[in-house]
């Protein structure tokens, strides 16, 4: 057979493996392949054709290592052909190899610099690999080749989200939409961006519209109830989130919602079947079973809710609130030297538990309670100056002036020129009549 003979009838396989990839069936279009390069041997072109079809064909297929085996054979015989480079780097972004596939998509970019697919698949590898700056520099070189290629802008606009450039990110969509009106995904996103940047009457603007194209689309709804909670109005955002798990039963992150609105409103059943639901899904989240475990000691079923913080605690040793909540469990339940051991246990694992829980009885009135978490907390970190001032206001209001100024005093030996502790010092002074050495303070105070 002669070379044009050869190499028509190996063109004539390669037509025939198109076709049939294109139809799905992808098996038989690779042995079309196959017998083409079995008579490629006189052909460069009609080999790398024949490896670059077959590549993809197994691409397709999901033999994804195999595809690549497939380009590199080709590649050892040419360099210089930039679908190959993109080929391969497409087959191994499948396979999360991203930083090889992004070697292969500049490989393509060399020979071809103004190839769309090499910029916006090298985009879409650093999105993956959360370099989300990166992403939106090359999503911005993909789009000035193909300004109004939608999926790329919805990347752009992603990436963006995800660097919480709200005020970039809602101008993408923007564009986004004078290229698609009637884009529901686009519409509430950018009214999630407007909600972050505290433009609420517009973010529900944008909200209205996605719900009047797409009735059904639940994250719209889910946005709708974020954007009610911001408002407190409450019983609004809880309707949303009804709507949104109508639409999505398994929206984890919904019943997660209803279940922190449930709790503010004090109806504890109904949050704990919420947590219910979550825990069907992912029955060792952790978090959601200290948060069952809290509802429940709510109602008094000390019991279940012992059960809850012990299989939290199961799956994770190390989670300071789950000894936390166990430690004031135990408390309740008059366990009390159980209890040291589980607060001691927390205060190890997170010191600024005592800190929060002193503030917290700082803020109720309860001060000599508040001293002693605030001494739990700072024999663990002595030298931490919101627990040395803090103490020091809790001591005044129980009368303890001096011993408040010794903490503002040791809070100034570790920090000159802390403002706050010039200035409580002065108050104490205040107190105990000695006002000259307390304006001295107050002057120091307004000098930072």
């Amino acid at each position: 057979m002669s070379d044009t003979a050869t190499a028509r009838e190996s063109e004539e396989w390669i037509n025939k493996g198109k076709s049939l990839r294109e139809s799905g069936n992808y098996v038989a279009a690779i042995e079309c392949y196959d017998k083409a390069l079995r008579l490629s041997s006189n052909s460069e072109a009609i080999f790398l054709a024949a490896c670059n079809n077959k590549g993809y064909a197994l691409y397709c297929a999901g033999k994804y290592s195999e595809a690549i085996e497939c380009y590199d054979k080709a590649l050892a015989v040419n360099t210089n052909f930039s679908h190959l480079w993109i080929n391969k780097g497409a087959a191994l972004q499948t396979l999360e190899r991203y930083e090889e596939a992004i070697n292969c998509y500049d490989k393509a970019l060399d020979i071809t610099p103004n190839n769309f697919l090499a910029w916006n698949n090298k985009s879409e590898c650093f999105h993956r690999l959360g370099k989300y700056d990166k992403a939106v520099e090359y999503y911005d070189k993909s789009l000035e080749i193909e300004p109004n290629n939608v999926k790329t802008l919805t990347h752009k606009c992603m990436a963006l989200d995800e660097l919480q450039k709200y005020k970039e990110a809602a101008q993408c969509y923007d564009k986004l939409i004078s290229l698609d009106p009637e884009n529901a995904e686009a519409w509430n996103a950018k009214g999630a961006d407007l909600a972050e940047l505290g433009m609420y009457d517009e973010a529900l603007t944008c909200n209205d519209k996605a719900i009047k194209i797409n009735p059904n689309l639940a994250w719209a709804w889910y946005n709708r109830g974020g954007l009610f909670s911001r408002l407190g109005r409450l019983h609004e955002a809880l309707e949303c989130f009804d709507r949104t798990l109508l639409i999505d039963p398994n929206n984890v992150m919904a019943w997660g919602k209803k279940a922190m609105f449930l709790i503010e409103l004090k109806k504890y059943s109904e949050a704990i079947l919420c947590y219910d639901k979550i825990l069907e899904k992912n029955p060792e989240e952790v978090g959601i079973l200290i948060s069952k475990g809290s509802a429940l000691s709510n109602l008094e079923k000390y019991d279940e809710s012992m059960k809850c913080y012990n299989r939290a605690l199961e799956l994770n040793p190390n989670f300071a609130f789950a000894w936390n909540n166990k430690a004031v469990l135990l408390d309740q339940l008059g366990r009390h030297d159980e209890a040291v051991q589980s607060y001691n246990k927390a205060l190890e694992l997170a010191p600024n538990i005592a800190l929060a829980r002193a503030e917290n009885l700082h803020k109720q009135g309860k001060y000599k309670e508040a001293i002693e978490w605030y001494d739990k907390f700072l024999n663990i970190r002595p030298n931490d100056i919101t627990g040395l001032l803090n103490k020091g206001l809790a001591l005044v209001n129980v009368q303890e002036f001096k011993e408040a100024i010794e903490l503002y005093n040791k809070s100034l030996e570790i920090a000159p020129n802390c403002a706050e502790a010039w200035y409580y010092k002065g108050l104490a002074l205040d107190k105990l009549g000695k006002y000259e050495d307390s304006k001295e303070c107050f002057d120091k105070a307004k000098q930072i």
